[in-house]
């Protein structure tokens, strides 16, 4: 019989956030499949605010032979939800799940949604195309690198899938399948704009912090593009969406001194208007590839501080110093560069008196942003793997206890301290007002920020529960 050539929907549940961004990994999987001959579209069920019912109505309208969706441990309550959605309109769909939670959890994943005939693992691109040739074959998924899947009552995980070594082979997201003038960015770019696009230059952070998951889905191997390859992205965003503004979420941009360099001194050369933001770590900047950074167009840098307290870090294995992290605040400033921090309460080894450290930290640094949030032992972490990996019935809906945004449902999800419950509610809050609401300067960025009406009422919430418990 010849083969068929299946079509895709791919999808971003509907959840909370304050600001959505681009579904980078679907973006791409999207562009590997029109390459490849396959019809694709992709639905972004936050920013265009679809709930379940009315995803299924766009897969049972366009009737597609598989249908895919991402989403983080947060987000996997509403993604089991709208598998199962999907799966009551069109039944003879082949629902599939990948992006975090199920590169971590691929067996309990289809354990607890029915409605999922796979999971993909790790890297998506490779094995998506596979997925879609076994589709048009009626074949099944024996044999497929990297997926889980159903066979019978039986569930079979498959071999991890080698990870593609150069890049530099994918072809640029399908920007063109989701609204980009939708993505308006939660911090003030200073060119007054406010769409931004995200892009990754590489994949793969070497570092071990035990609260960290990016290593089930990239590894501990760092992979990276070429500069030209970042570049020619960039100017195809500026040329086709007008868009002048980044985000590079790489884990860890600047690992590689020389390939910053490489790539601050192209923008250069081109004469690209551009600014943007990166992920950074306190140990892999200086003062010469800071000031390069700056008249290439880098505006902020968001570093993992995460502790004031030594003691913290270590048993977090972040490999840096309290001291390292003051003198990269302070390095990056001096470059004219903002900072913003990202800080945690509730991790191993914190007591009352590690946080009162934190809180002292975060006032001494004087940042531009700050980023407060509960320890989490999220699934794909050694975090999870010392205090969760045998819980069960864990509510995924509470992985985000105590961001700020989803403060009105303050349950700790997965707690990893001697703190109990109550400790760490308190502890939080007291945190929150002495570091950011008590601070004028930082209110008053929190305030221009808001977005809408409903991110006015989350703000609200978030204020009241932190003022009064």
């Amino acid at each position: 019989m010849a083969s068929l050539r299946p079509r895709a929907v791919l999808a971003v549940p509907r959840w909370f956030t304050q600001r959505p961004i681009q579904p980078m990994g679907l973006l791409y999987l999207a562009s590997m499949l029109r390459n490849a001959g396959h019809e694709v579209r992709v639905v972004d069920g936050e920013v265009d605010a679809l709930d379940p019912s009315h995803v299924a109505d766009i897969v049972a309208s366009e009737r597609p032979e598989f249908f895919g969706i991402t989403s983080t441990t947060a987000q996997a309550t509403r993604a089991f939800a709208l598998a199962e959605e999907v799966k009551r309109r069109t039944p003879g769909t082949f629902v599939t799940l990948g992006g975090p939670h199920a590169s971590s959890l691929p067996e309990r994943s289809l354990e607890e949604c029915g409605a999922l005939d796979a999971v993909v693992v790790g890297e998506g691109e490779r094995t998506i195309l596979e997925i879609m040739e076994r589709l048009g074959s009626c074949a099944s998924l024996e044999g497929v690198a990297g997926t889980a899947y159903r066979d019978g009552e039986e569930i079979v995980v498959n071999p991890p899938r080698a990870l593609i070594e150069d890049l530099d082979t994918i072809p640029f997201p399908a920007w063109d399948l989701i609204p980009m003038h939708k993505y308006v960015a939660s911090t003030w770019f200073p060119n007054g704009v406010k769409q931004y696009t995200n892009i990754f230059t590489s994949r793969g952070c070497p570092y071990g912090c035990t609260f960290c998951g990016a290593k089930t889905t990239w590894t501990r191997k760092f992979r990276a593009r070429s500069p030209e390859n970042v570049i020619a992205e960039m100017e195809e965003v500026y040329r086709r969406f007008g868009i002048p503004n980044f985000f590079i979420s790489d884990d860890l941009f600047t690992l590689k001194r020389q390939r910053v360099l490489d790539i601050c001194t192209l923008i250069l050369e081109k004469r690209l208007p551009i600014t943007w933001t990166c992920l950074s770590r306190v140990n892999t900047i200086d003062a010469e590839m800071l000031a390069l950074m700056k008249r290439a167009g880098c505006y902020l840098i968001s570093y993992g501080l995460v502790s004031g307290s030594q003691t913290v870090l270590d048993k977090l294995k972040k490999g840096t110093t309290v001291e390292q992290g003051i003198q990269a605040v302070e390095m990056t400033k001096a470059a004219g560069i903002k900072v913003f921090g990202s800080f945690m309460i509730g991790s191993p080894g914190d007591t009352p008196e590690t946080v009162e450290e934190t809180i002292a930290l975060i006032r001494r640094l004087k940042l531009d942003e700050v980023g407060l949030g509960v320890t989490t032992a999220y699934p794909g972490t050694d975090l999870f793997d010392a205090f969760g990996s045998d819980a069960k019935g864990l509510d995924w809906d509470k992985a985000l206890a105590f961001n700020p945004s989803a403060a009105d449902r303050s349950d700790v999800f997965l707690k990893c301290t001697d703190l109990d419950d109550e400790q760490i509610r308190r502890l939080f809050h007291k945190a929150m007002r002495q570091s950011v609401l008590y601070n004028p300067r930082l209110l008053v960025r929190r305030l221009s920020h808001i977005a809408s009406v409903r991110h006015l009422g989350q703000s609200a919430r978030a204020a009241a529960r932190i003022f009064w418990g």
